[in-house]
């Protein structure tokens, strides 16, 4: 598995913003190259926001929005342009969501290309969290790479 592990640190004017307030906010960003290229599969984590939108999905178009099935998918929104949602739904198996809800309940995801990138919103990155990203992409990483092995050779 071939990584990337870096920060990403910005202001967000929160709530309060209309005051002129601003904090610091820092990501801590994975990225996971792929055996295999995708088009654009964007998760969104909505267990940790108090406004239940996020940065990440705030450009994509409501027609391009899908959950997942299970008791779990109402915590995360799916984005895919409609004509790629079957390969979204190749990718993201009952195999590879198991993974994924254990070990990132709050982890936004982003696939395009042949990268994967795993954004831990608000968090700083540090050795606990790096080794815990590591860990848990490892085991995403052997489920997703099956998945996008059988989704290359389909849409050959």
């Amino acid at each position: 598995m071939s990584f990337g592990l870096l920060a990403r640190v910005y202001k967000d004017k929160g709530i309060l913003g209309i005051f002129g307030f601003k904090s610091h906010k820092m990501d801590t960003i994975m990225k996971v190259d792929l055996p295999g290229s995708l088009p654009q599969i964007v998760v969104n984590a909505r267990r940790d926001e108090s406004l239940k939108r996020s940065n990440l999905s705030a450009d994509f178009d409501d027609s391009m929005k899908f959950r997942f099935e299970g008791v779990n998918g109402e915590h995360y929104d799916a984005y895919a342009a409609k004509t790629d949602r079957v390969t979204a739904l190749q990718i993201f198996t009952p195999d590879v969501l198991e993974v994924f809800y254990d070990k990132f309940p709050t982890t936004d995801v982003e696939i395009q290309g042949s990268s994967m990138w795993l954004i831990e919103r608000h968090t700083i990155r540090d050795d606990e969290v790096a080794k815990r990203l590591f860990e848990a992409s490892s085991q995403l990483y052997d489920q997703v790479s099956k998945q996008v092995s059988v989704a290359t050779w389909a849409q050959n």
